[in-house]
Order: structure tokens, then sequence, then C-alpha cells
């Protein structure tokens, strides 16, 4: 164990736009009610949920 990391991650952080809409329309467009930014991908949310969970993490990407 590299100074007490239980568990590392290896992969690539990335950002994840989110909209809600009210439909999703077939060929024509319509305006979000909802955005929402946040930090993705597999590795990183893996990291984030384990070390909310307790344990000593890292991540390298």
């Amino acid at each position: 164990m590299i100074a007490g990391i239980e568990i590392a991650g290896l992969g690539f952080a990335s950002i994840d736009y989110l909209c809600t809409v009210s439909h999703i329309p077939m060929d024509e467009k319509t305006e979000a009610i909802e955005r929402l930014v946040q930090g993705g991908g597999a590795a990183a949310t893996a990291i984030v949920a384990a070390s909310k969970l307790g344990a000593k993490t890292a991540f390298m990407g």
C-alpha cells in the first residue's frame, strides 16, 4: 500500500452536462428546463463513492 491508500482508480475524469426537458421531440428543438454540470467518468465516480464510504482513495487520470 502506498501511504495508506486502500483503493486507487486509473481512468479519465470528465464533465457531464445533464439537461431536463419536458419531452423528447422528434425532428424539432426544445428548451432545457434545468441544466446541471458535474464531474464524471467511471473510475472517478467509483473512487468518489468509495471515499464517501470511508475508504482511503487515490485517483490517477
